[in-house]
């Protein structure tokens, strides 16, 4: 399961990834902090319940189960991007105002046409993805990710940008068994945005 979980998502875009032996699995955590110039120590036991993939089609599973928890998970947002012959007179430029969007995350998950914008800016640097979800490129340091065509043509999606950080998803998977769990952390810079 480490194996197919790799081809289809990069590790660096989760600050953990929790590979586990059993389901349910317990997870132990360790934080440490520094309180009235003492160091504490903090340790917490998560517990999960893992889902079962299908053997037909993993690799298509995880992607699906992780765009539909990505599309639940927070309301989108609408933002209306000016285009055409009155935005430019008025130097409104429609690249600028997405890559603005894009400065304040680790990583965003964009679709082809926003993609292409994106890739107009000076300062976007390109990769070549090492997974079915896989970094395209960079800018300004945040990681850009491509939605695969397999989620698009099911999904339907235009126009759309998810943008999170390192630590706001974290992937529970089961060492050798088909089973896999992606927990999410309710925060409100987590966002999904729609450009009209």
């Amino acid at each position: 399961m480490i194996e197919l979980f790799r081809s289809v998502f990069e590790e660096e875009m989760f600050s953990d990834v929790h590979y586990v032996d059993e389901n349910p699995a317990e997870v132990r955590s360790i934080s440490i902090h520094k309180k009235d110039g003492k160091l504490h120590t903090d340790e917490t036991i998560s517990t999960f319940n893992l889902s079962s993939l299908d053997e037909e089609n993993p690799e298509y599973e995880l992607l699906h189960n992780f765009f539909v928890k990505l599309n639940f998970q927070w309301h989108p947002e609408i933002v209306k991007i000016k285009r055409g012959l009155i935005a430019r007179f008025f130097g409104i430029d429609v690249t600028t105002k997405i890559v603005q969007l894009l400065l304040d995350c680790d990583w965003v998950i964009v679709t082809p046409d926003v993609l292409d914008e994106i890739k107009k800016n000076d300062n976007f640097k390109p990769e070549d993805p090492c997974s079915k979800l896989g970094v395209v490129g960079t800018i300004y340091g945040t990681q850009i990710y491509l939605i695969p065509e397999l989620i698009l043509n099911t999904h339907g999606c235009e126009n759309t940008i998810y943008t999170g950080y390192r630590n706001s998803i974290t992937p529970v998977v089961h060492r050798k068994e088909m089973e896999y769990l992606f927990t999410f952390k309710n925060d409100p810079r987590i966002k999904k945005i729609y450009l009209k």
